[in-house]
């Protein structure tokens, strides 16, 4: 495609998500631009829903996307999203594919940039990519104290509802009886 607005227009069109994993986005000034920077700019333009997902019907919508709307979860808990999960939380990017394809565009573009500099290819040979999870400090984790956060604001509006019902039937009572 020409430029972005294509890439993306082109990519709706597309109902079958078989037929494109992902768009790759370049920016638009570097159409025909020779040699490359060395500072290349890339958007990953994947659907907007997952393809691998084990979900539910009925939870939330972003159960389903990227979740890119949302900066932090509805409810946080303390420590890391899904812990207990090696290749992190959801949306799973090494499952979803976007992890295989940045590494590719990288080592493509290392290779590229390579032979340009020195003149011989990048193979990769004895490169070895993993995958870790973002280091989290340490936290404790006390499912105890997480639902307690959620019942204590409830507690304290009921014990107020029932002294002012309370108070408000002293008062009527009072005015029946006229004693003040």
């Amino acid at each position: 495609v020409k430029n972005s607005e294509q890439l993306v227009t082109d990519l709706y069109k597309q109902i079958d998500a078989d037929k494109n994993l992902a768009g790759i986005q370049f920016d638009d000034n570097l159409g025909g631009n020779y040699p490359l920077p060395h500072t290349i700019d890339v958007t990953l333009r994947f659907p907007g829903e997952l393809r691998k997902s084990d979900n539910i019907k009925g939870e939330d919508s972003n159960a389903y996307s990227w979740a890119t709307n949302v900066l932090f979860p509805t409810y946080q808990l303390p420590g890391p999203r899904d812990f207990l999960l090696n290749h992190g939380a959801k949306p799973e990017y090494k499952a979803e594919g976007f992890l295989q394809i940045q590494e590719e565009l990288s080592l493509a573009i290392i290779n590229h940039l390579k032979r340009r500099e020195r003149g011989e290819n990048f193979t990769g040979n004895g490169l070895h990519i993993q995958m870790q999870r973002f280091p989290y400090p340490k936290w404790i984790s006390d499912k105890l104290l997480s639902t307690m956060r959620l019942f204590i604001p409830l507690l304290v509006m009921l014990g107020t509802a029932y002294s002012c019902v309370n108070n408000v039937r002293a008062v009527a009572l009072e005015k029946e009886k006229q004693l003040k």
